[in-house]
């Protein structure tokens, strides 16, 4: 999850709005580093890098709850109330 936000939010859409505000500031963005050709680039290149990150985090998380809900693996409480 941290790679889809860290490439979506600061490295994609940060230095996106930089750019569209015209501003020279440079900061810390990996985007507004590279040469100037290339700059659009590595912000479409960021955003889609957190994009799939997030989609896949997501991905993650819904079979882990699928599984979970098909009972694979009983929760603590099942354990105790067993015992």
């Amino acid at each position: 999850m941290a790679v889809g936000i860290l490439g979506l939010f600061p490295q994609g859409l940060a230095p996106l709005g930089i750019k569209l505000s015209g501003s020279p500031a440079k900061v810390s963005f990996l985007a507004l580093h590279v040469p100037e050709p290339w700059q659009w680039t590595a912000i479409a290149l960021m955003a889609a890098i957190g994009l799939a990150g997030t989609r896949g985090a997501c991905h993650v998380c819904q079979a882990e709850k699928r599984r979970l809900g098909a009972g694979a693996v009983p929760s603590p409480s099942q354990n105790i109330a067993d015992a």
